[in-house]
């Protein structure tokens, strides 16, 4: 078996909203909301009345995240430094 073909076959997997909220942790109102404000993976339509996502989208907006936080705590932590440093601290 190509170890490639499972990763691949993983990260186009579909999964349903109960599984999006879940890996995302967001609830249902909040995944409906970022998906129209553009900041939530958009859906992919499964049928008349039924949508899923696909599972990677939804892990590279996690990992989205987790990079956005550690910049924003990067650029606390050099505002302290330069302020202390300022002031002598």
């Amino acid at each position: 078996m190509n170890p490639n073909h499972s990763n691949t076959e993983h990260s186009n997997r579909l999964i349903r909203l109960k599984e999006a909220i879940h890996i995302s942790g967001l609830s249902r109102a909040s995944i409906y909301s970022f998906m129209e404000e553009g900041t939530f993976p958009q859906s992919v339509s499964l049928g008349v009345r039924a949508i899923g996502w696909r599972y990677q989208d939804i892990q590279n907006w996690i990992l989205e995240k987790i990079q956005e936080r550690d910049e924003k705590l990067i650029k606390q932590a050099e505002l302290k430094a330069k302020q202390e440093k300022r002031y002598g601290r």
